[in-house]
């Protein structure tokens, strides 16, 4: 695979969020900018999506006196 692919691939997977400026972390009353310099990493998944669909086959399957 090459670098392009990779970094596209990696790019549809991953998020990042910077937190300093939503989310400031104050020591004694003022911001403390070392402490604020954070960032979020999130995988996105399509977990949700999976869960629904096993949710409605299961739901299929299961006679109503069993749910």
């Amino acid at each position: 695979m090459n670098d392009e692919k990779v970094r596209n691939w990696v790019r549809s997977k991953i998020t990042a969020n910077g937190l300093s400026s939503s989310q400031l972390v104050s020591i004694g009353g003022a911001e403390d900018k070392n402490a604020s310099r954070r960032v979020e990493f999130r995988v996105r998944t399509n977990a949700e999506e999976k869960i629904a669909v096993f949710l409605e086959k299961w739901q299929q399957t299961v006679r109503p006196s069993e749910r």
